[in-house]
């Protein structure tokens, strides 16, 4: 049997880690969504708008990581370094929600759908500028 020692150069981002990806921020979008964040009456609407979106920001990302194993999985199929690249992708994930949350004072369907969208191109286009080593 014959091994391949993939290089950097090698790896390449599967349409499955995409796709299953994708799935991750829906579901993780679904559970925090759900989550009742309880903002009381004698609360600021600052106040009540900072707490809903950390304890948003904290349910989402705790749903996301339940995802790990997933993801990882797809990562080692196309030659990556799982343990590097998820901390990357969890880090970009957090900042984008965090930016979007801070642009509006809850997060919406249409809202996270383009937060979707820009991070799946934003991960395709790493992978590509890598693997190519040109700038998508």
């Amino acid at each position: 049997m014959r091994v391949k020692i993939l290089k950097e150069r090698d790896t390449m981002i599967t349409q499955s880690f995409l796709t299953e990806f994708e799935l991750s921020l829906l579901k993780s979008y679904n559970r925090a969504s759900k989550k009742n964040i309880i903002i009381g009456g004698n609360e600021s609407n600052f106040i009540g708008a900072s707490k809903y979106q950390n304890e948003f920001l904290v349910a989402f990302m705790e749903a996301f990581k339940e995802q790990h194993a997933i993801l990882e999985r797809e990562l080692r199929r196309g030659g990556n370094n799982p343990e590097k690249l998820m901390d990357k992708i969890g880090r970009e994930v957090e900042s984008k929600v965090r930016m979007t949350l801070y642009q509006k004072s809850r997060l919406d369907q249409n809202a996270f759908q383009t937060i979707a969208r820009d991070l799946k191109k934003d991960i395709r286009s790493v992978f590509y500028e890598n693997y190519l080593n040109v700038k998508v």
